[in-house]
């Protein structure tokens, strides 16, 4: 039997250091042996990906990673790149590659693409487009070249219709993610013993300004509360000041932990906020569902399709109404508990092996 041939580039794996999109194509990427028909490349020169790394599919040892120095990712990224554009497009030149599935949003292989290699992009969200990005041109472009897009929400999917009507006579499946985290929990030493749990970035849509209001207006009732932040850059210049000046400073903590410490973090918070104003899909909801942690969501689309019935919600922008939220999980047992067994019984629907499952039917209804 002819296996069938399909190539996925690291171009996100130059872009990442850590991040749910390298997780999606790091599971492809594992699971690519269970297929006896999939002959599956993957074009990786030089990354410092933290994943791809525990995963041992890297070829390259990451000689700069404990190296910092001005523009680093910048130099990294146009160097790196550089280089793994070139082997893939001379991959793809060969022309026996049968699909070609780019792991991020870029165009450079466009002119070494051959018309008969079929191509599958995911969209991962269309925060581009609500920001007038640039970057919302080279995902058009790739839109329209597609021969399959995967979409990781029904949000996803109506605000790509919205933005680009073009997809609605496309191909499109829609394969929600999963999350990685261990069945065994690292301890993390030091944790306080009660605290609000934020993870992810905290910049522009992430929304985190919403959050620290709330705790403002509840570490006033209750000096002893904390909030933990975990992933993301550590606290900027700016963010102390905004700290200090709130007299909050010794308050917000920030930890940068391993997938297993990550899970002890969950499974200790009281609750765990996610207040973005736009997303589409989100990981880290699943994390704590599978913690059973009591989970605090803005009211948007995207997090009631992925959590439903397993949390509470509020008005983004709203802070006074995220802090009376947090105040009714915490103030009632019978709410804690029945947020548990709904986020139980809610995680079993998401798994990698669903999400692989359904992209290799993808591949293969392509060459059918």
């Amino acid at each position: 039997m002819q296996k069938m041939k399909i190539l996925i580039d690291d171009e996100i794996f130059i872009r990442q250091r850590f991040g749910g999109v390298s997780r999606i194509f790091i599971e492809l990427i594992k699971a690519a042996t269970n297929f006896p028909n999939i002959d599956l490349q993957f074009a990786n020169n030089y990354s410092e990906n933290e994943y791809l790394q525990q995963a041992k599919l890297s070829k390259l040892r990451p000689f700069l990673k404990e190296l910092n120095f001005p523009l680093k990712g910048k130099l990294t990224r146009l160097i790196v790149g550089g280089l793994s554009h070139t082997h893939t497009n001379e991959l793809l030149k060969k022309g026996d590659i049968e699909i070609f599935h780019p792991s991020f949003y870029s165009d450079y292989f466009f002119e070494s693409l051959p018309k008969q290699t079929k191509l599958v992009f995911t969209l991962h969200d269309l925060t581009h487009e609500k920001n007038s990005d640039l970057l919302s041109k080279v995902k058009e472009r790739n839109l329209k070249r597609a021969d399959h897009i995967i979409v990781v929400s029904a949000q996803t999917k109506e605000e790509m219709e919205h933005y680009y009507p073009f997809t609605k006579s496309k191909s499109v499946s829609i394969i929600h993610l999963a999350q990685n985290l261990p069945v065994q929990s690292q301890i993390v030493p030091h944790l306080p013993a009660n605290y609000l749990l934020f993870v992810g970035e905290r910049g522009a849509y992430k929304n985190f300004e919403v959050v620290l209001a709330a705790y403002k207006i509840l570490v006033q009732k209750e000096p002893s509360l904390y909030l933990v932040c975990c992933g993301g850059q550590n606290f900027s210049k700016t963010e102390k000041l905004k700290f200090k000046g709130a007299n909050i400073a010794n308050k917000v903590l920030h930890y940068k932990l391993n997938d297993a410490q990550l899970k002890y973090v969950y499974e200790k918070a009281l609750v765990f906020i996610y207040p973005s104003l736009s997303e589409g899909f989100g990981i880290p909801i699943l994390e704590a569902m599978s913690c059973q942690t009591p989970t605090l969501l803005s009211n948007i689309p995207v997090f009631r399709e992925v959590a439903e019935k397993a949390a509470l919600f509020f008005e983004p922008h709203k802070a006074q109404e995220l802090a009376q939220q947090i105040e009714t999980i915490r103030a009632n047992l019978l709410v804690q508990t029945e947020l548990k067994e709904l986020a139980r019984q809610r995680i079993k629907l998401f798994s990698w092996e669903k999400h692989i499952a359904k992209t290799y039917h993808v591949y293969n209804s392509l060459l059918v």
